[in-house]
């Protein structure tokens, strides 16, 4: 018998690597599921914004009606009819949505969804929208059509967005602390809330998440040890994790709404303006890169056809008579209640996030954005500065072009897609500068500190979705302005018992901030799938 003499821990590492970074990357997916299936089975079914419309067009289209009748010969009504199961026959009544406008009334109050057993046409606003949502979640509703199916449905909507979701996690722990804080900040309540919905704006949100994380790791610069000196090109650390990841998101991206492709487009701006020249140069001889750079287009182009040729972008809205300065001064003056939706107002836009949940999310949104506008060069601080002009400016441009036609439509959700570009990038210019000072003067007693910053305030922003998750779910049992105590016996009763899904929120809050503690440094690769064990550093 002949004994092996024990590899060498280079050698054990490199063995380890694959394995812990998929196991990484389940936990953050895990994790994110945890979070978005509490509220996808708390929330009353059909009480998220527009999902009863959502709901009728995915039950439609697994069933093979792609977009239905149209239900007015009036070019201005994008409305059309389509046959669905007849359980949601009751799904438009205003008499289902008795507690949707007044948030003191609990659920209680809501008929049970029934009807015929037959399949009953019924209108949707929502019939033109692109289709490939409505196909990857519809399909439970095949196998019980029924209220059960609803739920599931929920749930595939919630575990779609948590792969979205956890995948960008796991490519910001690769890189620094800083950079997973600041995605931990761009994923607000508000992304939570939709992407449990049965609604295509949460799909939006996630997969802009994802795109921005993927697209900004390949062009951002990032320090690299190279002998005695340290480069921010690192042409090597081109990972295949971000093209493969990129190519996705950016598809799911630009077929989810219908003004997604322009918040793509936005996102490949940004990258490429505020990226580093070496690295993209470098990106430029890649074949992977090629190839996806090919597919976005198809993407692309594919769903501008659809929103041309289907009219993806007509609304059901009431036109507005105001002039184009009301226009103008109308929307400019909503841009606070624009901003607080981002962040976390939940039911019809009228059950706000706790005050902490708010300025926990603001604070950390502005201390990433001035920590860039300081250490950034001036070409990542213009590029910043568009990034929040553009949160400001999209709203108003579209109720200006828009408001004569469907009138003062716009929330703060349909803006996330792009405002979750802000903190994203302003992560990587912070992390960026102090990882590049780690490696020039080592880690001192500062690097240590901004870690350890950075995992506290990742679990505050835990805490913050927690609590938003809690003030949701007291205001469906017992009121918005009922106990909170009034979650464990309330008047209505989820299908999962409320103490259970504040165990499932907290768990999978707790467990998405607690993988700070595993976020890259500079002695751990970034080029490609894994991690090795943390000692310091961001």
């Amino acid at each position: 018998m002949s004994l092996r003499p024990p590899a060498s821990p280079a050698a054990c590492s490199q063995q380890a690597t694959p394995r812990a970074g998929l196991g990484l990357w389940a936990v953050a997916v895990a994790g994110f599921f945890l979070l978005t299936a509490a509220w996808a089975l708390a929330d009353p079914l059909l009480s998220g914004p527009d999902e009863p419309a959502h709901l009728i067009r995915a039950e439609a289209i697994v069933r093979g009606q792609l977009i239905g009748r149209p239900e007015s010969s009036d070019a201005d009504n994008p409305a059309t009819t389509v046959r669905v199961p007849g359980f949601l026959a009751q799904s438009n009544s205003l008499r289902y949505w008795c507690f949707i406008f007044s948030t003191d009334t609990t659920a209680l109050c809501a008929p049970p969804l029934t009807g015929p057993d037959h399949l009953i046409p019924l209108p949707t606003y929502v019939g033109h929208y692109p289709p490939l949502y409505y196909l990857a979640v519809g399909w439970p509703s095949l196998l019980n059509d029924g209220t059960t199916g609803v739920l599931f449905m929920r749930l595939v909507s919630a575990l779609i967005n948590s792969l979205l979701l956890g995948s960008a996690l796991f490519l910001a722990i690769r890189r620094s602390r800083l950079v997973m804080l600041a995605l931990l900040v761009a994923v607000t309540p508000t992304v939570i809330y939709y992407s449990a919905s049965v609604n295509p704006n949460g799909l939006e949100m996630t997969s802009a998440v994802c795109f921005w994380c993927a697209v900004l790791g390949l062009t951002m610069p990032w320090p690299s040890r190279q002998g005695a000196s340290v480069t921010m090109s690192a042409p090597s650390s081109l990972a295949p994790a971000e093209i493969a990841i990129a190519a996705i998101s950016g598809c799911v991206l630009a077929s989810a709404r219908g003004l997604s492709p322009a918040w793509l487009l936005i996102a490949v701006g940004a990258a490429l303006i505020g990226g580093d020249g070496a690295r993209m140069r470098a990106l430029a001889h890649r074949r992977g890169v090629r190839l996806t750079a090919v597919v976005l287009s198809v993407a692309i182009a594919a769903a501008v056809a659809w929103i041309i040729g289907e009219h993806g972008l007509d609304e059901l809205g009431y036109p507005s008579r105001s002039s184009f300065p009301s226009l103008f001064h109308q929307t400019l003056t909503a841009t606070p209640h624009y901003l607080s939706e981002m962040v976390g107002i939940f039911g019809a836009n009228n059950v706000p996030a706790p005050p902490f949940a708010t300025t926990a999310v603001v604070v950390g949104l502005a201390l990433i954005v001035l920590g860039a506008f300081v250490v950034g060069s001036w070409r990542e601080r213009v590029v910043l500065a568009l990034l929040l002009l553009a949160i400001v400016a999209v709203p108003v441009a579209s109720g200006v072009a828009t408001g004569h036609h469907y009138g003062l439509i716009w929330q703060g959700r349909y803006t996330l897609a792009v405002g979750v570009g802000s903190p994203i990038f302003a992560g990587y210019v912070v992390g960026a500068w102090f990882e590049k000072r780690r490696f020039e003067v080592g880690a001192g007693r500062l690097i240590p500190a901004v870690g350890a910053a950075a995992v506290l305030f990742a679990l505050i922003l835990a805490v913050a979705q927690f609590t938003s998750f809690l003030w949701d779910l007291r205001r469906f049992m017992v009121g918005a302005d009922g106990p909170l105590s009034g979650v464990f016996a309330g008047i209505w009763h989820p299908p999962v018992d409320g103490f259970v899904l504040l165990v499932w929120a907290g768990c999978g809050a707790l467990a998405v901030a607690l993988l700070t503690l595993r976020a890259a440094h500079g002695r751990q690769r970034v080029d490609g799938v894994g991690l090795g064990r943390r000692s310091d550093g961001i």
